[in-house]
This record gives C-alpha cells, sequence and structure tokens, in this order.
C-alpha cells in the first residue's frame, strides 16, 4: 500500500496504483519485494523516504548477491515511481516513455527458452520435495529394509532385501479383562 494510504488519506488511483505498480516491478525482478509496508517503521522504506536511496540499493544488491542486477535507468523509474509525495510520482504516460521501459524486450524464442528452463528447475524442486515427503512417509509409517540382517537406506537393487511394514501389521484390539477379541 502506498504511505498515503497508511497515513488515511483518500485513495488518489492513479497515483496510488503506480505506487503498486513499482512494487510489482520490484518483485518481478528480484522474486521478493523491496519493503514490508510504505511506513516510516519499516527499515527499507525508511531509506527511500529518507532520501537514502543509495543505502536502500546497497542493501537489496547484498542481498541478492549481485551489485548488477538493478541498472540505473531501473533505480530511477522505482524512485520515481514511490516517491513519498504521491503529486511527485510518475504518471503512467512518463512510466512508458521512462528509459527502463524503453530497453532491449525479449523475443518470443528466448521467452520460451527461459520459462522452459525455469519449469525444468521447478520440475526437478518438485521432484525432490515430493521423494523427501515420500522417504518421511515411509519412515513414520515404519518401513524398515532389512538387508543381510542389517537395517539400511532403500536401494536399487533387490538382493536379499525384505520389506517389513508396521503400518500392515495386525493390531489386537483387547477387551476390558485384557483377553483379544
Amino acid at each position: 500500500m502506498a504511505p498515503e494510504i497508511h497515513l488515511g488519506k483518500p485513495y488518489q488511483g492513479q497515483s496510488v496504483d503506480l505506487f503498486a505498480a513499482a512494487i510489482i516491478l520490484f518483485i518481478m525482478l528480484t522474486q521478493r519485494p523491496p519493503f514490508q509496508s510504505a511506513n516510516q517503521s519499516d527499515p527499507h522504506y525508511q531509506l527511500l523516504a529518507a532520501g537514502r536511496a543509495d543505502l536502500f540499493w546497497k542493501a537489496h544488491e547484498k542481498c541478492e548477491g549481485s551489485s548488477g542486477l538493478f541498472s540505473d535507468d531501473f533505480k530511477d523509474l522505482f524512485a520515481r515511481m514511490t516517491a513519498l509525495n504521491p503529486k511527485q510520482r510518475l504518471s503512467a504516460e512518463a512510466v512508458q516513455k521512462h528509459a527502463w521501459m524503453q530497453g532491449s524486450k525479449a523475443g518470443s524464442a528466448d521467452l520460451v527458452k527461459e520459462f522452459s528452463l525455469r519449469k525444468e528447475k521447478v520440475d526437478e524442486k518438485v521432484k525432490e520435495e515430493r521423494d523427501a515427503r515420500l522417504k518421511e512417509r515411509a519412515k513414520a509409517q515404519g518401513k524398515i529394509k532389512v538387508r543381510r540382517g542389517h537395517a539400511c537406506e532403500e536401494e536399487d537393487d533387490q538382493e536379499d532385501q525384505f520389506v517389513l511394514e508396521e503400518s500392515k501389521l495386525q493390531i489386537l484390539e483387547f477387551d476390558e479383562h485384557c483377553q483379544a477379541k
């Protein structure tokens, strides 16, 4: 939310929406928000509001592990879209004409390649998480692999392996006289 909303001022569509658009641009670039809340108690926003954008960017570059992630054009656009005073924020037309918005654009082949790479990474991560859940579930259900008399992790070869699944053991119920039902 724009700082003026936190201060209880009336909603002014364009300036509030452009502030939000700047936050979205930042998230698209970094996959994280620039600050938690646009108020004086947030340390990152405090740097911007106090005119210490240099420290704001330094902190984010350190967090991202890259000093080249934020171009000067992006920094300028972001600062002008998130200005503390809504009257000092860029108009939508000025944002569209800004140098950062006029920069190089990816073609469809580049986009397909990039999203294919991202999908591979996501699929790999999903598989790792699924495998870890299955392993934990097997542990929780009491699956124990025995190989030549020793408990061991699951292995691909089936030689001399026996599986004991405690979840398949029959649970005997007893009555009040401790007799099996």
